[in-house]
């Protein structure tokens, strides 16, 4: 709303000076006279010389603008990537360097939700893990708001799939990310994905092998899984969408152990999808949409 500029007292004084002709013909006031008429033609003089502000500012208060206003760059993709139970290691890095170089992203960060707890107590730490699972839903929410349309991918080892599939199950209901990527999940194969699944705008994918018997196989059956269910892991046997989940687990996409992968390093053990050449050749062509242009766009 436009400020009607303040009228000094000296130019007040000078609209309502009396013994100076005004001419008022066209309102009907030229025959107002006496004290009476002085004071009503005062008034006058001042409801006009507030409207001629108001009408200068309002001219004023609406710049024109030449054309559309263009829309800013999206920010570029990003990958979020959670490591083991172990804590970052030399694999993580070349998991991320295979996926960069795949195309997944432009840019990655790491993010250490065990911090301190390194094996076992981040494998039995669950209390905490959820706690480091919001912590990461805050990192992925500033992640989106920042540019809802920049892509996010999150990738996570072992461990690390858990506290990702419990950070998206935190996330506001608005926000989404575009990819996830769970490699030798260390959650029990019953475990409900649907609601993180409903923050994945475009698809999951679970790489499992059942050659990773020591530490999916017969490791979580005596150590227990991230959700703390004594069986192999999903990383070891797969996903089972529990019943009335179709709908939702048409997001994942579960890939198994193929031998043809011996040629970039993968064995099938716990370890070998961790290979760039793996990362950029095997995982990243199922992560990267077709033609993604540089720099985020879809």
């Amino acid at each position: 709303m436009p400020v009607i500029p303040a009228l000094r007292p000296n130019s007040l004084a000078g609209v309502c000076r009396t013994g100076e002709p005004l001419h008022l013909k066209f309102i009907g006031l030229e025959n107002k006279s006496g004290e009476g008429g002085a004071v009503y033609t005062c008034l006058v003089r001042i409801a006009i010389a507030l409207l001629t502000g108001l009408l200068i500012v309002g001219c004023q208060a609406a710049p024109r603008t030449e054309g559309p206003v263009a829309s800013s760059p999206v920010l570029p993709a990003v990958l979020v990537h959670l490591p083991g139970v172990a804590g970052p290691m030399a694999i993580d890095a070349t998991l991320v360097s295979g996926l960069i170089d795949g195309g997944v992203a432009d840019e990655a960060e790491t993010f250490d939700w065990n911090a301190g707890r390194r094996g076992l107590p981040a494998l039995n730490g669950y209390d905490e893990n959820r706690r480091e699972a919001g912590r990461l839903a805050a990192r992925l929410t500033e992640l989106f708001r920042a540019d809802p349309r920049r892509r996010i991918t999150v990738s996570g080892h072992s461990g690390g799939t858990a506290v990702a599939v419990w950070a998206l199950e935190q996330l506001p209901a608005d926000v989404r990310i575009d990819r996830l990527v769970l490699l030798a999940s260390a959650l029990s194969p019953a475990y409900d994905l649907s609601p993180a699944l409903t923050h994945v705008r475009e698809e999951a994918v679970s790489f499992y092998s059942p050659f990773d018997r020591e530490v999916l196989g017969l490791g979580t059956k005596l150590l227990g899984t991230m959700d703390r269910q004594y069986t192999p892991a999903a990383g070891y046997a797969g996903f089972t969408p529990p019943p009335g989940a179709a709908g939702a687990y048409a997001k994942l996409k579960q890939v198994a152990y193929d031998a043809e992968w011996k040629r970039y390093g993968h064995y099938g053990d716990h370890i070998g999808m961790m290979e760039s050449a793996f990362a950029a050749s095997v995982i990243a062509p199922l992560v990267v949409p077709a033609a993604r242009p540089p720099g985020g766009h879809r």
